[in-house]
């Protein structure tokens, strides 16, 4: 009987079903969100995820983005961050802004200082997104979203003409909603204001128009990059020479500091790197978990084994405080007389 056939056929499709395999690992390496800085204009620099701490280089268009990655924008400078094809941020003139969880069901931005405006697609039920800011905390699950947060000042979240907004302020007291055409006011430690009219984000009315038309633009022709070309962008943007953030041009003297967006005292914000998410796509310990522990000025759990020891449990309880007996003193020495 002749086998050979067979066997050729066997190989061949082996062949095939690994080259499919391959292909599709090439283009769904990672189940994150494909973030990329689609525009630039003006003074922007960017610091990516495991460069020496404070150190910055000139932003470029089509840069690929990961978790960690830190944007900061000059007086002059205006950064556009597209999501999937399908949500568009843009990080207006002055501002600080970092990328945190990429994941889909938990997804984080920060804004440390300055302002955004953004297009964000519905989500799915299982799917998470927020914003944090020095002040505030915003959940969103698609709208078109307005987040201002200057220097010594209340920071404001407010939404445009779609979708609504859950805020709570970053120590958990209170939170409120926000619908189309309304925005909140938060100060730091404070409960969110109700909701009333558009008034401190008003005047961005017009930038919002140009980003949503932005969002109809970007996701034309949008292609998830493969690794390779993934990993190629990231080593060109980490050949670029990189400055300090201390002599950075056309920049607030704030954004020339190594972090931005800390209330005076608190624990340094710690920007999350890959694979610091949990199984159920939560931040792990030492991720946005730390930041926001930060940002309410209290020392993050998990860093190190000197913490405050936990509370006692119900079986310590029911058997009451630990009684010491009390050390007997020791005799004292008898004086002979003389």
């Amino acid at each position: 009987m002749n086998r050979f056939p067979t066997y050729v056929l066997l190989l061949a499709l082996g062949v095939g079903l690994a080259g499919s395999r391959a292909r599709a690992d090439e283009t769904n390496d990672s189940d994150n969100r494909d973030v990329r800085l689609t525009r630039v204009e003006g003074t922007v620099y960017v610091h990516l995820l495991g460069q020496p701490d404070g150190q910055f280089a000139p932003a470029e268009a089509n840069a690929a983005l990961e978790e960690g990655d830190e944007i900061r924008t000059g007086q002059d400078g205006t950064a556009e961050v597209a999501m999937d094809g399908e949500s568009v941020i843009e990080v207006q003139p002055g501002s600080d802004f970092t990328v945190g969880s990429l994941a889909p069901a938990h997804t984080e931005f920060h804004l440390g200082l300055g302002a955004l405006i953004a297009k964000l697609k519905s989500l799915l039920p299982s799917q998470q997104m927020r914003f944090d800011t020095p002040t505030a905390v915003a959940a969103v699950r698609g709208t078109e979203l307005g987040l201002s947060q200057e220097e010594n000042q209340p920071g404001h979240v407010g939404v445009f003409d779609e979708g609504h907004v859950a805020v709570s302020g970053v120590n958990g007291g209170g939170e409120v909603t926000v619908g189309p055409g309304q925005e909140t006011e938060l100060r730091e430690g404070a409960a969110p204001a109700l909701p009333h009219p558009l008034r401190a984000l008003s005047a961005r009315r017009a930038r919002m128009d140009n980003v949503r038309g932005r969002a109809a633009q970007v996701g034309r022709g949008w292609r998830r990059r493969t690794p390779a070309e993934h990993r190629a962008l990231r080593t060109r943007m980490r050949g670029k020479a990189t400055v300090p953030a201390a002599s950075m041009k056309n920049m607030r003297p704030s954004l020339r500091q190594n972090d931005v967006g800390r209330p005076a005292g608190s624990v340094p914000r710690q920007r999350p790197g890959p694979g610091m998410r949990g199984a159920n796509g939560g931040p792990r310990r030492g991720g946005p978990a730390v930041r926001r522990a930060a940002l309410r000025g209290r020392r993050p759990t998990g860093l190190n084994a000197r913490q405050t020891p936990a509370k006692a449990g119900p079986a310590a309880r029911r058997r009451g405080p630990i009684r010491r007996r009390p050390q007997k003193a020791a005799p004292a020495e008898k004086k002979t007389a003389k």
